[in-house]
């Protein structure tokens, strides 16, 4: 039985990969919040989301979780892009990863604006596994990347 970072009807804690337990704990977190428990079933199925609710609620885990969760069951590099609207955004997320996904190994790279284009570049020829940008400084890297690049985007 494959292990997993998350289950729909579990608890978050009771949750591991490896014998070890998911970051969860280590956060704290208990009990999956009011978003959670409805978006990450549907997450899971491969179904887009759209949630709405106040701060500190627990969105980003709610989207966060099953892409941890597949890529744990599916390695892949490149594997999600998360658009958002503000660079304060894209490092809250990245940093919700780094801390759901340390007992995993998840790589993630942050594309905004005010940080270096060649810098990026080669942030994203490494290829993470998860791209956290805007909007705007995405569509400035695919104007002005060289065509052999591309794939390193888009595989």
């Amino acid at each position: 039985m494959p292990k997993h970072l998350i289950h729909p009807s579990e608890a978050l804690t009771t949750v591991t990969h490896q014998g070890d337990h998911v970051a969860c704990e280590a956060l704290k977190w208990r009990t999956p919040s009011k978003i959670q428990k409805e978006a990450i079933p549907v997450a899971l199925q491969g179904r887009d989301i759209i949630g709405l609710t106040e701060t500190g609620s627990g969105k980003t885990a709610a989207f966060a979780l099953p892409i941890l969760q597949t890529l744990l069951e599916n390695p892949a590099r490149l594997f999600a892009l998360i658009l958002t609207p503000t660079r304060e955004f894209a490092f809250q997320i990245s940093e919700q990863f780094g801390a759901l996904g340390s007992t995993i190994g998840i790589k993630s790279a942050v594309i905004v604006g005010g940080i270096d284009l060649m810098t990026q570049a080669m942030m994203l020829a490494k290829k993470p596994h998860v791209v956290i940008a805007t909007p705007g400084r995405l569509i400035g890297h695919l104007e002005n990347t060289p065509f052999h690049n591309r794939k390193t985007f888009f595989p």
